[in-house]
């Protein structure tokens, strides 16, 4: 917020509302506060101030975009002025200057019109990504009110939907608000010493709230092991591989996470039994917005493994990826370990 990101703004009210909602609920569990239809339901009112603000940041963000359109067909239309006023100083430069002209407005068009294309995409799959939690949190807040006139108590249960959703909304929007950040030149990482095994049963743990229908499986090293970095960053380009996974493989099937030391770097692997990559296309999956041929079926936005990839550089650490079509793929991050003293 300080440094005038707009976005983190509506990030931090959305996170106050669901606390001022969990801390009143919580509250009236222990009796300080009276049960009444406010405190019996603060936590959800919370979760839908949340989702308002929410909507205020994408709205900021689409809003962002549109102005970049706008900027792109302003310098064409300029560079069209140019030509014609070349056209008028003189005669006898006219081909030369109409050639030179010509080809950069046909290069500003197209860039536009890749810049429209991808902002139209870039809208309708966060608009995809948004709808699904949105709407379990709606159905699941129904079912409360539904079964609360019959007599049926298993809050526990929808509000246990409820904040699994909340938490999947808050993953995509803090990727979205920290792909900014990274973006901006002189980007900087909050550097500190981690414990790579516990970090990593953390995201297991998550991983296998956010995906229940698969099985998440980890392996950890033989030895406790350290490493300096960002633990946020981290922390979103390893459950963004174990995301990919689950979306790229059937349901029930093995994802496998595993640490490996060699050396003074240790591998990061996450493993799936998913349709794979082509060979052709394996250069390219790092690429913003690339989506493989066989991805066109799943939805979302080609950004993620461009941002994974730029968080694993910024540590100063490399990304591979092994695949074969119907075979499955695995990527891993290599990561220095952090040297004794």
């Amino acid at each position: 917020m300080k440094q005038g990101y707009a976005s983190a703004f509506y990030f931090a009210l959305a996170w106050g509302s669901l606390s001022v909602g969990a801390i009143i609920a919580s509250l009236r569990t222990f009796q300080i506060v009276p049960s009444n239809g406010f405190t019996l339901y603060a936590l959800q009112i919370g979760s839908g101030f949340e989702m308002i603000l929410f909507s205020f940041a994408l709205a900021y963000r689409i809003q962002s975009e549109r102005m970049l359109k706008e900027q792109a067909q302003t310098e064409a239309l300029i560079a069209k002025q140019s030509v014609i006023e070349v056209m008028k100083d003189s005669e006898e430069r006219l081909e030369k200057a109409v050639d030179d002209r010509t080809q950069k407005l046909q290069h500003l068009l197209v860039r536009e019109q890749e810049l429209h294309d991808q902002y139209v995409r870039f809208v309708a799959m966060i608009a995809h990504e948004f709808r699904n939690p949105l709407n379990i949190i709606e159905g699941q807040s129904s079912m409360i009110d539904l079964e609360s006139e019959s007599g049926i108590d298993i809050k526990e249960k929808r509000l246990g939907a409820i904040m699994s959703s909340t938490a999947r909304l808050a993953t995509l929007f803090e990727q979205w608000l920290q792909s900014d950040r990274l973006n901006q030149p002189g980007s900087s990482l909050n550097i500190d010493t981690i414990d790579l095994g516990g970090m990593l049963e953390d995201l297991v743990k998550t991983g296998r709230a956010f995906h229940p229908e698969y099985q998440l499986l980890y392996t950890p090293a033989h030895r406790a092991i350290q490493i300096e970095g960002d633990i946020h960053l981290l922390q979103i380009a390893i459950l963004n591989l174990i995301d990919n996974a689950c979306k790229y493989s059937p349901a029930e099937s093995s994802i496998k996470l595993s640490v490996m030391p060699h050396l003074d770097e240790v591998a990061i692997g996450v493993s799936d039994e998913g349709c794979g990559i082509e060979a052709a296309e394996l250069e390219r999956i790092f690429d913003a917005y690339f989506r493989a041929a066989n991805e066109t079926q799943i939805k979302g936005t080609g950004l993620g493994l461009a941002f994974v990839k730029r968080i694993t550089e910024l540590h100063g650490g490399r990304i591979e990826v092994h695949s074969r079509p119907n075979a499955g793929t695995t990527f891993t991050i290599w990561l220095a370990i952090k040297a004794k003293q």
